[in-house]
């Protein structure tokens, strides 16, 4: 008898349990402490669109608007994009005004609603080497629509209880994080945008090192975050947004959203997920990646340094940052390894170290709180190269990220002084040596700023107003121009800033033109993409002439001058770094030898495509009537042969 009502007991056993998890609450928090601070200091309002709602601080009603314009086409594609066509609830958003360098979607959860938080701004130099300025915070949020969009995807009984309940939980959340990660990477630089990381030689570089590194003999474990041969950005997004691309090459982009609605309509989902993708594609993960594996031996291409390039540094750490002093040519090295926590080096010009110091504090009256490479940028030496100074983000009481120049003493590797609250990335000093131009973020608009180092006055240098992203910016020797990466329609190009603040555009292809740094008054050492790959190039400013210097195998940061014959700089090697040095006499005779163009060629900002004006790209407001400017030319800058 006991075995008859079983069954007959089974409904009221599954009614008390949903009403008792409708009835559910959690005392977490739902958002991070500097989150919910600055939610609790800002005026917030709301905007209503056909696809989101959107909670903005008042003060930050522009970015608002254009973070909303962007991201509404974003939702929509990706919901034309789903597998199902059920009508969802509008995305729910939060713009945060904290400086948390991040972006997250969390997924709907018992009485948690489903919800997105965006920065306001970026403040890290690592996310302009990947493709996403710092204030392009609309690019950001298209990335976190595809995990908003596919974690909607809900069918079957779990659709049900979640509209019995309220929300319960989102079935796909149970998907591994190699294909959560993944797909969102690799439609980051396909809605409507050629950006982010897909199109970014950093992040593509650091993929074939690894490639490289195994001779494409990979397998299923460098899927995993914790995978440390892919740090610091992880298997999950670096092999899962690859793995996915060859999967939505090879087998259509409709397999990528069938396997998501396969997960969000299935009774059990975090088991047999495996399964669903052979359901989907006809195979297990495991056999699909050893399709993948295949794919990457036949096309691996295993390229050797030139006879030219020196290693001066053979093990410099998986990520690092480096920059030269042109006068004697002493090179500083911030680095991390996996084995080895951060640590300055100097090393004198014939590859000899000077000292070494770990950067990491842990005890109580510690001047700052963390300390990696990765949150590192603008390193420069004072002119008579006494002096070592870089900003390194910090945290504070609330866990927010706030910037910090440090004066490292260049003989000892002391920390002699800091200044605080710098919002934004670090530069160059002046001629002078007596204060320091950095990249102020404010809003979603990027300037630069001149900091008296005694005084601590700031002076604003360029006055963008909105929707501007800078990259470091460098001092003529000279003391008068200033250079910096300035992201556009096309990408990463770069601006020379005269005496008289006006602008001109060095670059204007998008060819991933960053990292400058004066060798001369009239040239300059950058990176700049070629066939691919970012290498060394110097130009001629007077003529924009530009002229390659580097034929690394992978890839080059951090190019620098040292001593004015040679260059050094970070070679990407297999998964690590070393410090190499090339010699510029090359580059530097093409240069020469190049007939000089006519005057009226000489770079001037050009005026914006009518592509780029019906973008709406605000940045372009800058270089609009300049006093002495010239008509604005249409050709491109010249690449000298090589």
């Amino acid at each position: 008898m006991s075995a008859s009502r079983g069954p007959a007991r089974q409904p009221a056993i599954l009614a008390c349990l949903l009403l008792l998890t409708s009835g559910c609450a959690f005392v977490a928090p739902r958002f991070p402490q500097n989150v919910q601070a600055s939610f609790a200091r800002d005026d917030m309002h709301k905007l209503t669109t056909r696809s989101m709602e959107l909670y903005y601080p008042v003060h930050l009603r522009g970015t608002a608007l254009r973070v909303a314009a962007r991201m509404e086409g974003c939702v929509e594609r990706l919901r034309g994009d789903a597998w199902s066509k059920t009508e969802r609830k509008r995305v729910l958003v939060y713009l945060t005004s904290a400086d948390f360098n991040n972006a997250y979607v969390q997924s709907e959860f018992a009485s948690t609603p489903q919800q997105m938080v965006l920065p306001q701004h970026m403040t890290l130099e690592q996310f302009n080497l990947l493709g996403l300025g710092e204030t392009d915070i609309g690019d950001v949020a298209c990335h976190e629509s595809v995990h908003y969009v596919q974690m909607q995807q809900v069918g079957g009984l779990w659709n049900v209880l979640n509209k019995v309940t309220g929300g319960l939980f989102q079935p796909n959340i149970f998907t591994e994080s190699w294909f959560l990660e993944g797909l969102a990477t690799y439609y980051e630089g396909r809605l409507g945008k050629d950006t982010g990381r897909p199109y970014s030689p950093v992040w593509r570089g650091w993929w074939e090192g690894a490639v490289v590194a195994q001779k494409g003999e990979l397998n299923a474990g460098y899927l995993s975050p914790e995978n440390r041969a892919l740090d610091p950005f992880g298997g999950n997004y670096l092999t899962g947004m690859n793995f996915v691309e060859y999967l939505a090459k090879t087998y259509g982009e409709k397999r990528l959203w069938k396997l998501v609605d396969e997960q969000g309509s299935s009774l059990f989902p975090p088991l047999a997920v495996t399964l669903r993708f052979k359901r989907v594609y006809g195979k297990d993960i495991g056999s699909l990646f050893s399709e993948y594996e295949q794919s990457l031996q036949k096309d691996l291409q295993l390229r050797e340094r030139p006879a030219t390039q020196q290693v001066l540094v053979r093990d410099a750490g998986y990520f690092s940052r480096l920059v030269a002093n042109p006068v004697d040519g002493s090179t500083a090295l911030v680095s991390v390894g996996r084995e080895a926590i951060t640590h300055l080096t100097v090393y004198e010009r014939d590859g000899r170290e000077r000292f070494s110091r770990a950067l990491v504090r842990l005890l109580p009256g510690r001047r700052w709180v963390v300390a990696s490479s990765s949150l590192v940028s603008g390193m420069t030496f004072s002119r008579d190269g006494r002096w070592l100074y870089l900003v390194s983000a910090d945290i504070d009481s609330v866990g927010s990220y706030t910037g910090k120049l440090w004066r490292v003493d260049a003989r000892t590797g002391d920390v002699v002084r800091l200044w605080d609250d710098l919002v934004g990335m670090g530069g160059d000093l002046t001629a002078d040596d007596r204060s320091y131009v950095f990249v102020e973020v404010n809003g979603d608009a990027a300037n630069l700023v001149r900091l008296d180092l005694e005084s601590g006055q700031r002076e604003r240098l360029t006055d963008f107003k909105a929707h501007t992203a800078l990259g470091t910016p460098v001092t003529s020797p000279d003391g008068g121009r200033y250079v910096f990466p300035m992201y556009g329609v096309e990408g990463w190009d770069l601006v020379l800033r005269e005496p008289d603040g006006s602008l001109r555009w060095l670059t204007r292809d998008g060819l991933f033109n960053y990292s400058p740094r004066w060798l001369d008054d009239d040239h300059l050492v950058f990176l700049r993409e070629h066939e691919g790959r970012l290498q060394a190039h110097v130009m001629t400013v007077s003529t924009r002439r530009i002229a390659r210097v580097t034929d690394a195998p992978i890839l080059v940061m951090d190019a620098a001058p040292a001593g004015g014959d040679a260059v050094v700089f970070l070679n990407r090697d297999g998964i690590n770094f070393t410090v190499d040095r090339a010699p510029l006499t090359k580059a530097l005779a093409e240069l020469s030898a190049t007939p000089e163009p006519p005057a009226e060629s000489i770079a001037t900002a050009p005026a914006p495509e009518p592509e780029a004006t019906a973008q709406g790209t605000e940045a372009q407001e800058g270089f609009v009537a300049f006093p002495g400017q010239p008509a604005p030319p249409a050709d491109a800058p010249t690449q000298a042969s090589s």
